[in-house]
C-alpha cells in the first residue's frame, strides 16, 4: 500500500532552498508524521536539488536527483555514514525503538536538510530541517562563531563578547566524538582567551552548541570541500518546560529532569537523554518493565555538558537541547 506523497508535500512549507543561514533562523517548518501502518512508502524530507528522504517500510531510502548525497545517522551515541551516487537510491535500516537524528547533505551545493525521529510498532514522529550555506551563529549579549582559515585549514572561531563576566561555554559532537570548552571564562588557563579556535570537523556531521545559562544558540553542520552548510536553531533561553499535549512533558526539578506522562497505562512516554555522547533511554507510564509504570520519572539533570532530550510516541514528539551550570539550564525547544 503507498501512502500520498502530496499531503507531505503540502505540510513542508517555509522550505529556504537558497540563501545564508542567519542567527536564529529557523531553515524549515518541521513537519509530522502519522504512520498508521508498518507498510509503504511516505516522503519524510526533500532537500531541493539534493534529494528526497522516504520511509520505505524499516528503511530510510535517500533517493539522489542528481548529486552525489553524503548521508549521516547517528543512532543514540553510535554514528555512521556513507554516499548515495549520483542519480542513484541507498537504503539505512531506519532505527527502532530509539532516538535518531539523520542528515542528507552535499556542501560543495549549499545543500543539507536533517531528521530527528523515534520509531516503535512501526510508526514514526520525526521533525524535518531544509538548511544553507553557513555563515555565522550569533547569540546576543553571549558571542559569535564563524568559519575561519588559518595555516590553510578550517577553524571555528569561538568569539566571547564578555570575557571574564560572560563566558561561552561551546561543545562539539562530532559524530561519536565529544569535545567541550570556554572562550572569556576563568576557571582554567586555556579558558581565557575571548577568541578560541577549533579545528572543523572534516566530512563529518556534526552539533555545535554555544551557551551560558540562559543563553544558548545550536546548530548541526557538515564541511567537505572546504565548504560548510548548517541547519541553524531558534535562539534558545532560560528552560521552564517543554510540553507536547496529550502526551507528556519535561520539566526541571533542581538536579533532576522531570518526566511527566499525561496518560499513564494508554500511551507512555518514550523518553531519550543524549549527553555529550553518552545515552539512556526510558518509559514514563509503560508497561513493558517494572521500572517503566510510573507516570513521574525522575533522571540526573546533566551537569555542565550539552544535552538533548526527546520525549516521543508514535507521531507524537518533542525534542530540546539544552545545557546546565551553576544551577541554571539554558534550552532550545525545536519547532
Amino acid at each position: 500500500m503507498m501512502f500520498s506523497k502530496k499531503l507531505t508535500a503540502a505540510l513542508l512549507t517555509g522550505v529556504l532552498a537558497t540563501g545564508v543561514v542567519t542567527a536564529g533562523q529557523v531553515l524549515n517548518v518541521p513537519t509530522k508524521a502519522q504512520f498508521t501502518l508498518t507498510l509503504g512508502t511516505e516522503e519524510l524530507l526533500t532537500v531541493p536539488g539534493l534529494c528526497v528522504v522516504e520511509r520505505e517500510d524499516d528503511h530510510l531510502v535517500i533517493r539522489s536527483k542528481g548529486p552525489v548525497v553524503e548521508w549521516s545517522l547517528l543512532v543514540g551515541a553510535t554514528y555512521a555514514q556513507g554516499e548515495v551516487p549520483p542519480g542513484q537510491l541507498t537504503r539505512v535500516p531506519l532505527p527502532h525503538y530509539k532516538t535518531f537524528i539523520f542528515a542528507v547533505a552535499r556542501p560543495v551545493l549549499g545543500k543539507i536538510g536533517v531528521i530527528i525521529g523515534r520509531e516503535n510498532d512501526g510508526r514514526l514522529g520525526y521533525k524535518a530541517y531544509v538548511g544553507a550555506p553557513f555563515a555565522a551563529l550569533q547569540v546576543p549579549n553571549l558571542g559569535f562563531t564563524e568559519v575561519v582559515v588559518q595555516g590553510g585549514k578550517l577553524y571555528l572561531h569561538i568569539h566571547c563578547d564578555n570575557p571574564g563576566v560572560r563566558p561561552v561555554e561551546y561543545s562539539i559532537l562530532s559524530g561519536e566524538d565529544y569535545y567541550q570548552s570556554e572562550a572569556g571564562g576563568w576557571a582554567r588557563p586555556e579558558f581565557e582567551p575571548a577568541d578560541k579556535y577549533e579545528p572543523l570537523p572534516h566530512y563529518r556531521t556534526f552539533i555545535f552548541v554555544m551557551a551560558r545559562y540562559g543563553h544558548i544558540g545550536g546548530m548541526i553542520a557538515r564541511e567537505n570541500d572546504d565548504q560548510v552548510v548548517a541547519v541553524m536553531f531558534p535562539l534558545g533561553t532560560t528552560f521552564t518546560k517543554m510540553t507536547v499535549p496529550d502526551l507528556g512533558s519535561v520539566a526541571r526539578d533542581r538536579d533532576r529532569i522531570r518526566i511527566e506522562c499525561f496518560n499513564p497505562g494508554r500511551k507512555p512516554v518514550e523518553y531519550s537523554i543524549l549527553s555529550g555522547n553518552s545515552y539512556h533511554q526510558s518509559e514514563a507510564g509503560g508497561w513493558a518493565r517494572p521500572e517503566f509504570e510510573p507516570a513521574v520519572k525522575y533522571e540526573p539533570l546533566p551537569h555542565y555538558r550539552t544535552f538533548i532530550v526527546t520525549i516521543a510516541r508514535y507521531d507524537e514528539i518533542g525534542i530540546m537541547i539544552g545545557r546546565e551550570n551553576d544551577g541554571q539550564v539554558g534550552a532550545i525547544i525545536l519547532p
